[in-house]
């Protein structure tokens, strides 16, 4: 196939979980086995939800919060601010899917290997082929997560400073409790970008991320499929998806 009729196939919106990923990845088989290639394709867990369910939930606590501070109710504010912290330590530094797991699906890798040699060297050529769609580019998302961790912080000294002053009679004034927004504006945003998105958006075909590195790996397998017989260095061409989900 030429290199057009080659991204006709692949270039294509192929989220991870949807019927179109699993289309593509049957393609990436078929094509690496008519090269010769030996083909596996390995089944996986996965949360291709995660970031519209994680930021979402993350979001609806921060919001509580808010409405929590702004009602006086300092533990209740302390605690769901410490949910939504706890949450997404749990789901994008911990890796765990307390949230992004409610609906979790099975994606596939798909493997081909052109053995050379027993004991030879070994070339490992890796490309992701699901996509994503979101609001915005990773430079506003990586300065607007960092903002969140201030964030939660200005918001546990809010709801700690209230309940200090309501043991002795007082109250947080309304100017501070009104900053609960401010904690919740840099959660707003990454739900915006993230969650909001797959739902508001055109899916995108992923041209770029990572359609051509896609196409690049497969005009590869047609030249190593032609290798003469007795090569010495084995070389495998691996397809992943998920890389467009958290931080799998």
């Amino acid at each position: 196939m030429t290199i057009d009729e080659l991204l006709d196939r692949v270039v294509v919106p192929r989220p991870n979980g949807s019927a179109e990923l699993e289309r593509v990845g049957a393609f990436l088989a078929a094509t690496l086995q008519e090269q010769g290639a030996q083909v596996t394709r390995e089944p996986f867990a996965a949360t291709p939800h995660g970031f519209e369910l994680a930021f979402g939930a993350a979001l609806a606590l921060v919001a509580g919060f808010a409405l929590a501070l702004a009602l006086r109710r300092w533990r209740v504010a302390l605690g769901l601010l410490s949910a939504a912290a706890a949450l997404l330590l749990v789901e994008f530094e911990l890796l765990g899917s307390p949230v992004s797991g409610l609906l979790p699906a099975t994606l596939h890798n798909v493997v081909g290997v052109f053995p050379g040699v027993a004991g030879g060297p070994r070339l490992v050529f890796v490309a992701h082929y699901d996509t994503t769609t979101h609001f915005g580019s990773h430079a506003a998302w990586g300065p607007t997560g960092f903002l969140m961790g201030p964030a939660v912080a200005l918001g546990a000294a809010l709801a700690i400073a209230g309940l200090l002053r309501a043991r002795s009679g007082r109250t947080l004034a309304p100017g501070w409790r009104a900053l609960g927004l401010l904690v919740a504006a840099p959660f707003a945003a990454m739900a915006w970008f993230h969650a909001a998105g797959p739902s508001l958006r055109a899916p995108s075909p992923g041209a770029i991320d990572n359609g051509g590195s896609v196409v690049a790996l497969l005009q590869l397998a047609t030249r190593v499929g032609a290798r003469p017989d007795g090569a010495t260095t084995t070389v495998e061409l691996v397809f992943t998806a998920a890389e467009e989900e958290r931080a799998l």
